[in-house]
């Protein structure tokens, strides 16, 4: 049964390769989630740094903090930034996008190693935009393993309450899924794969 207060999903997506052709994206994941679970989501690309700048700013207003809470950025990523086909955006830079804006909302970096960082850097940025919840991954993270996991995290936060609670509970049910692709979980009291003091 669908739960009718689910959360809805925005997702900015990222050019994965340089070839037209290549048809990789995470479109089938929300699909999925939209056909088994009842998961309503809108979908972006973006291929350079003002485009997802664009759509985040859309996100950000006020008309998107209830029907769709939810934020996946899926990109290539380094430490403390993503990747776009043009350019790149940091932890910093995507924090004075959404300063203060993200009240009650949830922020997954669907990445590769953009939480690769100083704990204090996730911490700032959750606090800079005020996200309810900030995640993502450390390692190198291949597209079925996170995959899998990408679509425990959405289960999880999309109708959990509270959300910190449902999120802990699926950490514990596929922590070693987890620990190995470096998931990261950061809220106002209490953390997940981060060592050291809660914010």
């Amino acid at each position: 049964m669908v739960n009718p207060r689910k959360r809805g999903v925005f997702c900015i997506e990222g050019p994965w390769t340089n070839q037209l052709t290549d048809r990789a994206s995470i479109r089938s994941l929300l699909e999925l989630m939209e056909d088994v679970r009842g998961l309503k989501y809108e979908r972006r690309d973006a291929a350079t740094a003002e485009e997802a700048r664009y759509y985040l700013q859309k996100w950000g207003q006020k008309g998107y903090q209830t029907s769709q809470p939810i934020c996946v950025l899926a990109f290539h990523g380094m430490p403390g930034q993503i990747e776009l086909g043009k350019g790149h955006l940091t932890l910093e830079e995507l924090g004075d996008i959404l300063k203060g804006k993200c009240k009650d909302r949830y922020i997954h970096f669907d990445s590769c190693h953009v939480l690769d960082i100083e704990p204090q850097r996730i911490r700032d940025f959750r606090k800079q935009t005020l996200a309810k919840v900030v995640s993502g991954y450390r390692h190198e993270v291949g597209w079925i393993e996170s995959a899998a996991f990408t679509l425990h995290v959405l289960d999880a936060i999309a109708d959990g309450e509270p959300m910190a609670a449902s999120l802990k509970t699926m950490w514990e049910r596929h922590k070693t899924a987890g620990q190995q692709l470096g998931f990261r979980a950061v809220w106002a009291t209490g953390q997940i794969g981060v060592k050291g003091k809660k914010v």
